[in-house]
């Protein structure tokens, strides 16, 4: 379900940033994972921000991204959103 409530930017190999609408949750999540057709991965969350109309979560990943595997994110209630590219094609290993 893509509503735009949670969206989920892959930023460089293991920084992702998500952003929850005050609409879902309040905006608020306590726990974020990495998934993709075989598993889920917790995230370990490094910093989050309030704006007026959503809050921002910038969180690592242990591992590094493999570029060409479609993933989602899940946040609070099980909620799922795809993993979309973002500063990381402006990164040189890219």
């Amino acid at each position: 379900m893509d509503d735009g409530l949670v969206r989920a930017y892959l930023d460089d190999y293991r920084e992702i940033e998500v952003i929850i609408d005050k609409k879902f949750c309040e905006g608020k999540s306590n726990a974020f994972y990495l998934m993709d057709t075989k598993q889920s991965l917790p995230l370990e969350l490094i910093s989050s921000k309030e704006h007026i109309t959503y809050y921002s979560y910038k969180l690592k990943y242990s591992g590094d991204i493999d570029v060409g595997t479609e993933y989602q994110i899940m946040v609070a209630n099980a909620f799922k959103c795809v993993l979309q590219y973002r500063f990381i094609v402006k990164t040189e290993r890219f």
